[in-house]
């Protein structure tokens, strides 16, 4: 699994805290506006790769697209699914997933930073096919070089 399980236990274990902190972080609304106006579709099919506990689902949902999260922890798609029963959510790794085919909008928001530098060819050939010609794919990262191991009071996470 190229998600380390160190990391998945991390926000599987602390799940509930780190809801707290990120969902609190807000959504980067000018984003999705922005993505959304590149996309010619009304009803945009949206997959959120590293969706945590979900919190883009609601502003995608309300600009009528049809959403989809996938992350690997499980813990975090329980509350996502607890806060959110009009979307759809995936526990699966973001890399090895079967991402089906008609996929308009990717988002990616601080998440692929968890997956190894030498697997992200085969999250991005394994993503590209299922996007629709014209689909757009939103991805951020962290500033840094090199991959590390970060350890806190909330358990270890690779970036």
């Amino acid at each position: 699994m190229p998600i380390d399980e160190p990391t998945i236990k991390t926000y599987d274990d602390e799940a509930g805290r780190f809801d707290e902190r990120f969902y609190k972080e807000g959504v980067l609304s000018h984003y999705i506006e922005k993505v959304f106006s590149m996309v010619e579709t009304p009803e945009p099919v949206v997959f959120d790769v590293g969706c945590g506990s979900g919190k883009y689902a609601e502003p995608v949902l309300d600009r009528k697209g049809k959403y989809t999260g996938v992350d690997a922890s499980s813990e975090l798609i329980k509350i996502a699914r607890e806060r959110n029963p009009d979307a759809t959510f995936v526990a699966a790794d973001m890399v090895t997933y079967d991402y089906p085919k008609g996929i308009d909008i990717v988002f990616s928001v601080t998440s692929i930073v968890h997956i190894d530098r030498g697997e992200l060819g085969q999250f991005f050939s394994n993503i590209a096919p299922a996007m629709n010609d014209g689909g757009v794919m939103f991805l951020t990262c962290k500033e840094g070089e090199g991959t590390e191991v970060v350890t806190s009071d909330e358990g270890d996470r690779r970036f």
